[in-house]
């Protein structure tokens, strides 16, 4: 009888057999995670909501943003509220010799803005214009440098040949053919660093004394000073430094004096045949800066380099400052200010700060009731946001303020006369600078009405960022449990980042979570609150723009109260 032939089994080939392992494999995790979210959600959908009413209107002092008032000027008649304090301090305060440094000026600055509960922005100046030169005699620019270097005077040869160098070489348009006196300009410059450490000047009706930039010494000195400042990168009483130490007031302002910086732009001219400059001063002073303050926000006058270099460190490292705010007039592109930063850094305001001082035009016009109309709503709900001035002692202007703040993202700015407002001029100045900046106010908070003794206490919260411009520092966020007497039970920092509030549509809210595991409280009933702290002592905590029955008047916001059950 002939045996039936039994079918052999066809095996799998190991990709195969792998291949099935992984999709069953896959098919479990799935389930699990379903199960594990499932049960999350159920949980989290368990806590209650306690909805936060936030106030209509910003508040109008908190740290780090708003007006701010330069120490030093005279008693103010009235008690505006500042959060901070624009120190401006000569070099020569501090540099008394190669190397050799003195902070005592710096340090007094400090603790004077500290005994009021103020940071301060800081910058340092080497040329300040119709300065007391018999107080001073050689402004802000160190003794040592002059004693040791020499000074151009006024009516002098060299004066008379410096003045007539720097015309012609700013002159110079690289769209247009070199002459041979501008070849011959740039040429004489190259020789600038053979000249004295300081120059003489008085153009303009400004009289004064100024560093020759191109001086070896002055460069040496400039460097080695921000790298010594570096010492203060982790101090909280420093809101921010303004890279300042170039031209009048250290405002960058160079052409004011006939002044001039060296960097590789002056000899790019595809005309030039003289000797170019390789290395760019101005390029060394910034990564200075950049090495020297990993922590500290740096901020420069200018939004562009002075050779038009296009690096990734000035494009991502620094904030920028608008000591004329408000006074080039807009046009249909915005702020022209704006404008004038390269087009990868228009984003510098959301990681870095915008400061700067209100123009004169408008500052000394007062804020009084044609303000309104600048960054008011009006009664039909409309809103007029341009102010026009004819002033007799500064002439014709005209302000955006609210469309400026908010193209560029303006945290501060300093208006010397607001210590002197009174009535509407006050109210109005108080509104404008409660626009400035951040306006954190909080929404809602999520947690468990009813715990059991040893439960985990969950926690979520909602924020909202109302105003122009982030918050620019890592402070701490303190949660505590409160007992019903109104002591701390305990408090913990979170590690919520509250930069990642943002400003803009998509990221102005946020909500963070946290959880105790095992808060150890006894039963009774207790009370959630939050906190953002300033890290300086005696500093303001941010306040939240909440309705004040919320608030207990020392930075704590309650959240919600809640029970713990015996076990």
């Amino acid at each position: 009888m002939q045996r039936s032939k039994r079918k052999k089994k066809k095996k799998l080939c190991p990709i195969t057999r792998r291949k099935f392992a992984m999709y069953f494999m896959a098919l479990f995790i799935i389930s699990v995670l379903s199960v594990v979210s499932s049960d999350l959600s159920a949980k989290t959908s368990s806590l209650q909501e306690h909805y936060l009413s936030p106030k209509s209107e910003a508040v109008s002092l908190n740290p780090l943003k708003g007006f701010l008032r330069m120490q030093g000027d005279a008693a103010p008649t009235i008690d505006f509220p500042y959060s901070l304090e624009f120190v401006l301090l000569p070099l020569s305060d501090v540099v008394k010799g190669r190397g050799v440094y003195d902070w005592y000026a710096l340090e007094n600055a400090l603790n004077s803005a500290k005994s009021k509960g103020r940071n301060v922005v800081l910058r340092f100046f080497m040329d300040l214009p119709n300065d007391d030169l018999n107080f001073r005699p050689y402004s802000g620019i160190p003794a040592y440098l002059v004693e040791e270097g020499g000074i151009i005077r006024l009516g002098s040869p060299e004066k008379k040949e410096w003045d007539s160098t720097i015309a012609l070489v700013n002159s110079v348009d690289r769209n247009k053919p070199l002459t041979d006196e501008q070849n011959a300009a740039l040429n004489r410059m190259m020789s600038f660093k053979n000249l004295p450490a300081a120059i003489e000047y008085d153009t303009g009706g400004r009289k004064g004394v100024r560093p020759n930039y191109f001086n070896p010494q002055v460069q040496e000195c400039i460097l080695d000073f921000v790298q010594a400042l570096g010492a203060y990168d982790a101090r909280p009483e420093i809101a921010a430094i303004e890279a300042g130490l170039l031209g009048p007031w250290g405002e960058w302002n160079i052409s004011i004096a006939g002044d001039i910086v060296p960097h590789k732009g002056y000899t790019m001219h595809p005309d030039y045949t003289g000797p170019k400059i390789e290395s760019s001063f101005f390029q060394e002073l910034m990564q200075k800066f950049y090495l020297n303050f990993p922590s500290k926000h740096i901020l420069l006058r200018n939004a562009h380099s002075f050779d038009g270099s296009n690096t990734y460190m000035l494009e991502t490292q620094f904030g920028f400052h608008n000591d004329l705010f408000g006074i080039a007039p807009r046009d249909s592109e915005g702020s022209r200010f704006m404008q004038s930063i390269q087009e990868t850094a228009k984003k510098q305001w959301q990681s870095h700060p915008m400061g700067g001082e209100l123009g004169p035009i408008f500052e000394s016009h007062g804020f009084g009731d044609g303000w309104n109309s600048c960054f008011f709503s009006l009664s039909d709900g409309s809103e007029a946001l341009d102010y026009y001035i004819d002033s007799p002692d500064y002439g014709e202007g005209r302000l955006d303020f609210s469309r400026d703040i908010k193209d560029e993202h303006t945290s501060w700015l300093l208006v010397r006369e607001s210590a002197w407002y009174q009535g509407a001029e006050y109210a109005n100045a108080l509104k404008a600078s409660a626009k400035l900046g951040y306006d954190f106010a909080l929404t809602n908070a999520a947690f468990h009405d009813s715990i059991r003794e040893g439960e985990a206490l969950e926690l979520s919260v909602g924020f909202v960022n109302r105003g122009n411009a982030p918050f620019y520092y890592d402070w701490p966020v303190s949660i505590a449990v409160f007992y019903e007497d109104g002591t701390e039970a305990f408090s913990y920092n979170p590690y919520w980042d509250i930069r990642e509030v943002g400003s803009e549509s998509a990221n102005r809210w946020r909500t963070f979570r946290t959880n105790v595991e095992n808060p150890a409280l006894t039963a009774g009933k207790y009370s959630l609150r939050l906190r953002i702290s300033n890290p300086m002592n005696n500093g303001l905590p941010i306040e939240f723009a909440n309705q004040e029955s919320l608030q207990d008047g020392s930075g704590w916001v309650v959240l919600g109260e809640f029970e713990v059950r015996a076990a």
